[in-house]
């Protein structure tokens, strides 16, 4: 499937964060903001879900429920990795 291209006007404290970030990573502000989505794609699905259900009357607590144990999970995971780092310095 061909990428889409959308127009995205952030404010500018926004602007300035993604700035440090692209700094930081050396990437293109672009580059990080795909990045950031494409990580995020499992949890904006979700959601999606979430809000249809609710939508259509139906209870969508087990998909937020579920969303936000995968999101601990991934969490803990990274505690994990950035303490296994600080550890070997």
């Amino acid at each position: 499937m061909k990428p889409k291209r959308i127009a995205l006007t952030v404010p500018a404290e926004l602007d300035g964060i993604l700035g440090r970030l692209s700094d930081l990573q050396e990437k293109p502000k672009t580059t990080v903001i795909l990045d950031f989505l494409m990580e995020m794609q499992p949890q904006l699905l979700a959601f999606a879900e979430a809000l249809e259900a609710a939508k259509a009357g139906k209870d969508p607590y087990p998909i937020l429920h579920s969303m936000l144990g995968v999101a601990l999970q991934e969490l803990g995971s990274g505690l994990q990795t950035a303490g296994t780092v600080k550890d070997q310095k």
